[in-house]
């Protein structure tokens, strides 16, 4: 499975984060109050809206042409920096964004992935 390729150096801008948000079904009752139960083995589902700055051209060159090549729907490997292992990601968007002669920002969203052909990988 292949990670995602950050240069050396590079790390995700402050302001970057991961959102979890757990699906559940939801089931109205006579007097009122739902019953919820999880959707799944793996109901918590993690988005990370990531922000990369101070790209050179080349290193921004690298993160398109990975993000362009894994077609978003192709998983790959990330680790968040507070986290110790890595997790299975796609990733459906991305853009960048110009911030001066030599440098630009690199936007990408993330969205956790639970493929049962892909969660035997290790990442």
């Amino acid at each position: 499975m292949p990670t995602l390729p950050l240069p050396a150096g590079v790390n995700i801008a402050l302001g970057s984060g991961i959102a979890e948000k757990a699906r559940l079904r939801k089931a109205p009752s006579g007097d009122g109050y739902p019953q919820r139960t999880r959707d799944g083995i793996n109901h918590i589902v993690g988005t990370m809206p990531v922000t990369f700055e101070n790209l050179t051209r080349a290193e921004a060159a690298t993160l398109r042409a990975f993000f362009r090549e894994r077609g978003g729907d192709l998983p790959f490997c990330y680790a968040p920096p507070d986290e110790t292992g890595s997790r299975l990601w796609t990733c459906e968007e991305w853009g960048r964004r110009y911030t001066g002669d030599i440098h630009l920002s690199y936007t990408v969203t993330f969205q956790e992935q639970f493929d049962p052909q892909e969660v035997k990988v290790n990442c």
